[in-house]
């Protein structure tokens, strides 16, 4: 076996003749497929699901490089695949919550599972999994369940005496068992035998593998006009754990068969994504034709936004390294883990991007529509066209867009697209790129395998550079079966982890903490365990972190826990630390309990009070009214109409209130709560003012998602102060950004804040809906107008977004035009009314600690939206002697140096906004008391104050109980040895 098939591990025999006729396949009855991974062994994290799609499919979107940082740089990626049969279109796609794939494979007949979850699953090993079963025994259950009669990829142990392979000869070489051209009831409870010395051929460190299909149920979206192809997939996803490019790295093979008689031909493959660098809002994209890579970058250099790279962001690109085989005499193709002569694989053969909504180049809604951009056309059948935005430039055909070099600026590229310099305003992009054509036969499979790689420069523009370096890199490791590629860990950690918080015998814990621990050296990922007793025998979870800080929750109140945390890397686990103990309390800090109410709090008539609830719900107060009928007033934003104005968020037609429900609110208004940090603690308030009638001109929105100019509205947008309704002197306005409906679903501009069509969370067709609007914080956030009114006459750019999608629905309005009231009146005012920021809980040291050195570290827990911290250190319980007192601090750690001898001491936590304002309570007050703490000697070395910083060897070396390091100063300054 040569050296790259025994790497991939994929032998596959041809299905059993004589296939039956696609007439006698159903279409099933499954779910929705809801099993998912994590794919993390390397510098990625990335979600993983059986659906089709890659990294979201429901709140949280996950790609996040480097691991452990909280920035993803990819928000979804999904399937595409479509032919003819027959010469009619069929497609199966997935792209957010539209796909077309369930678990499961198909039968003989082409027929789906009758029960779908018991295939509901990935299968996820690792290398030091399969080490730690060949040293103690113990195993994964996703190693002890690897379903080899489903496929995937085993190996058999040399001279075992068995006939996997299915050749009618006794196995003596280790291969690849496969067991696909048995019937598939013949198989189908097969799994690994890892005492006859099986193994999961898995491939670099970490492997993840799932098996789907299209006949499933349904097709949602894409594809839903066109019957299933007979697809059975199987999908293996898998990183090396390197000091490469590879680190940067994730894999995916998918090989396609096909289980009918009739081919499936002129057939193309897509990966689409929706690339999120960072911050979505500022995203260019382009091919690179020479390297088959199609990549997403920054359109500046700095990356704004809470979740985003900030300066030098990275770039990132997709790369078919395999792409399927089609006949080419004399030629020889990449195939299955070896070389398939007279076959060629296709490179990328079109990239092609489009816009957010309903336009003829936006985002396709139909089987047709994935085919064509899957072909390089558009919805309406023509071609992409050089120049531009691929349509309106020129007549010059093309197959990729944006094939130009972004680092030259070079004619067709994002920031040149029309030969003359001229850029494309940056914003949400979203792409597909696709290789083909070829055929797929019956009872045969392709194969194809691609690359996300990832890479930062000094820049926007060196990323791009670094980036093409990195999959060269890639690419080359491919073709040469991964054979050199080494894990950076040959020995398992050796060295246990210190701990540092909880405090060992901390009390008062959240029942949520966030614990923390000594970093050691080129270790990138941890276990915590944790249990209610010192012998976990009691094991209540146990996770893996990738920092030495980790976030568990769902511990019970007023209980005593124990944990311990050791290090792991691709070779195996390290010593566990020591035990500690710890105990909670009855606090939560929830990051979803961050809204309080949605109020409309006046109309033209005056205040409303009390207020009335403002938002559509299902799971406050019923659908459909604000408030609901029984309450009466109905908010009354119209006096004369029984029709009411109430919010909701953009194109959702999921439930909207105020709570901890991540599926209503913050699934819309605050980007899957990415944003979090930046609208709390405030309130927010939409005004209908006078002055908008009378002066259009002084109530204008940007129009940043299509042509960038400003348009008149009927609103103002405040922030309100916080828990200060009725104080107007700590309000400041903000920046309303507008998807003008009409523009953004694939009409023309018409300029007007207006309404139009039916909302989705209603069920009937009475309940038309605006324009969305999305809210901006100004660069200037003094109280007033002043960074209102500088963003729109000098276009500055705001730094924050707070709302996202925020549409005003009518309940109970006309069911066409025209809709009477157009608005809500003049003086209707609503209000999103956010909590305050909750009081911190100390962790370590532990209350009443004694602490023998002159330097301290302090842990503290609070709630994940509460960015910065004002701590103080005294020496009384009153704080009337204050030794230590810093404000804006970002981590939930810090270390004072300025400790004295025999002291008692006593220090607290608080809370502070992003914007400096609002306050959190005091956390408790917690003590610990210093002895007799070494004295350090100070003077020059060599008789002279040394002109750079020195530092000196230790004496005795090695350490003993106590050990003297000189070192040097050129001025007098507080120092810190690590």
């Amino acid at each position: 076996m040569n050296t790259l098939r025994w790497i991939t591990a994929l032998l596959i025999v041809g299905f059993v003749a004589g296939l039956a006729s696609e007439a006698r396949a159903q279409i099933g009855t499954c779910p929705p497929a809801a099993g998912e991974a994590f794919l993390d062994v390397n510098n990625v994290r990335a979600r993983l699901f059986n659906n089709g799609n890659l990294f979201w499919s429901g709140d949280p979107f996950v790609y996040e490089v480097p691991k452990g940082e909280g920035v993803s740089a990819i928000f979804t990626s999904g399937l595409w695949i479509g032919g003819t049969m027959g010469g009619q279109v069929r497609v199966a796609g997935a792209r957010y919550t539209n796909h077309s794939f369930w678990g499961g494979p198909l039968d003989d007949n082409g027929n789906p599972p009758a029960d779908c979850s018991v295939y509901d699953r990935l299968y996820k090993v690792s290398r030091r999994d399969i080490t730690a079963y060949e040293a103690t025994g113990t195993t994964t259950a996703d190693l002890q369940d690897w379903p080899t009669g489903l496929g995937a990829p085993t190996l058999a142990p040399p001279g075992n005496g068995l006939d996997d392979d299915g050749d009618g000869e006794t196995d003596e070489d280790g291969e690849q068992i496969s067991l696909l051209d048995q019937p598939l009831a013949q198989r189908l409870n097969r799994v690994i035998d890892l005492e006859a010395g099986e193994r999961p051929a898995i491939l670099g460190d970490q492997s993840i593998w799932w098996i789907m299909n299209d006949r499933g149920n349904e097709h949602r979206s894409g594809g839903s006009d066109t019957p299933p192809i007979g697809l059975e997939v199987h999908v293996m996803a898998f990183a090396f754990d390197t000091d490469d490019a590879l680190d940067n790295t994730t894999f995916y093979k998918y090989n396609f068969y096909l289980k009918g008689n009739t081919p499936l031909e002129n057939a193309y493959v897509g990966v689409f994504s929706d690339p999120d660098v960072g911050n979505f809002a500022d995203d260019w994209v382009g091919a690179d034709t020479v390297l088959g890579l199609a990549y997403a970058y920054n359109a500046d250099d700095v990356d704004e936004g809470a979740a985003s790279y900030g300066a030098g962001p990275p770039a990132l690109g997709y790369d078919f390294l395999q792409g399927p085989i089609v006949p080419a005499p004399g030629d020889t193709a990449y195939f299955d883990g070896g070389r398939l002569p007279d076959f060629r694989n296709l490179p990328m053969t079109h990239f092609l991007y489009f816009e957010n909504g309903g336009c003829v180049n936006c985002d396709p809604t139909n089987g047709s529509d994935y085919y064509n951009y899957m072909r390089g056309l558009w919805k309406d059948g023509q071609s992409v066209t050089e120049g531009g935005n691929g349509r309106d430039f020129s007549q010059t055909p093309a197959a990729f867009m944006f094939p130009g070099d972004p680092v030259a600026c070079a004619f067709w590229s994002e920031c040149n697209a029309d030969d003359a310099g001229t850029s494309i305003p940056p914003s949400d992009r979203r792409f597909v790129m696709s290789t083909g054509p070829f055929t797929l036969n019956p009872g045969d499979f392709q194969q194809i395998v691609f690359g996300i790689v990832w890479a930062r420069g000094t820049d926007n523009f060196d990323s791009i550079t670094q980036l093409r370096a990195a999959d060269a890199q890639v690419q080359a490791a491919f073709e040469a079966g991964f054979e050199n590629v080494m894990g950076t860990a040959t020995d398992p950690p050796s060295a246990p982890v210190e701990l540092a918080s909880p405090a060992n015998g901390a009390t008062g814990q959240p029942t949520n903490p966030t614990f923390y621990w000594q970093a050691l050296p080129a270790i990138g990922e941890y276990e915590v365990q944790l249990a209610t007793d010192a012998g976990f025998s009691s094991d209540v979870m146990q996770v893996s972190a990738f920092a030495p800080t980790a976030n568990l929750s769902g511990l019970l109140a007023n209980a005593t826990y124990f944990y311990r945390i050791r290090a792991v890397n691709t070779a195996g686990f390290g010593p566990w630390s020591a035990v500690w103990s710890f105990s909670t309390s009855d606090v939560a800090f929830e990051a979803g309990s961050m809204f309080k109410d949605f109020q409309v709090v006046a109309n033209a008539a005056g205040p409303l009070d009390p207020p009335d609830y403002a938002a559509f719900a299902f799971n406050n107060s019923g659908f459909p009214a604000p408030g609901g009928l029984e309450r009466g007033t109905r908010g009354r934003q119209q006096a004369n109409s029984d029709a009411v104005w109430g919010i909701h968020a953009g194109g959702a037609d999921i439930p909207f209130g105020p709570s901890t429900d991540d599926n209503s609110f913050l699934a819309r208004v605050t980007r899957n709560g990415i944003i979090l940090p930046n609208i709390l603690p405030g309130d927010y308030e939409m005004r209908f003012t006078q002055r908008c009638v009378e002066h259009p001109d002084q109530c204008q929105a940007w129009r940043a998602f299509t042509d960038g100019l400003f348009m008149d509205v009927p609103f103002e947008l405040w922030h309100a102060g916080i828990d200060t309704p009725d104080d107007p002197s700590d309000d400041y306005r903000l920046i309303p950004w507008i998807c003008d409906t009409n523009a953004c679903q694939g009409g023309t501009e018409d300029g007007v804040f207006d309404i139009g069509g039916d909302h989705p969370i209603s069920g009937g067709l009475n309940d038309p809906f605006s324009d969305w609007t999305y809210w901006r914080r100004p660069l200037d956030v003094s109280p007033g107008e002043a960074g209102y009114e500088a963003f729109i006459t000098n276009t500055e750019t705001p730094t924050e977004e707070i709302f996202a999608r925020i549409v005003l629905v009518q309940w109970n309005g006309p069911e066409a035009p025209p809709y009477d009231p157009p608005l809500p009146e003049v003086g209707t005012v609503f209000r999103i009314v956010t909590d305050l920021l909750q009081a911190p809980a100390l962790a370590a040291p532990a209350d009443g600690a004694d602490i023998t050195s002159p330097e301290v570290t302090l842990y503290w827990h609070a709630r994940l939206g509460d960015m910065l911290f004002q701590l103080q250190i005294a020496t009384d319980s009153n704080f009337d002697t204050i030794i230590e007192d810093v404000n804006g601090l970002t981590d939930r750690v810090y270390t004072f140096s300025g400790l004295t001898s025999n002291q008692a001491h006593f220090w607290r936590v608080r809370a502070v906004n992003v914007d400096g304002e609002g306050l959190s309570p005091w956390s408790n007050t917690w003590g610990f008391n210093t002895g007799a703490i070494a004295a350090t000697g100070v003077e020059a070395l060599g008789g002279a104050v040394p002109e750079t910083y020195e530092l000196g060897t230790n004496y005795p070396n090695p350490f003993n109980p106590t050990t003297q390091i000189e070192f040097g100063l050129p001025e007098a300054t507080r120092v810190r040895l690590d």
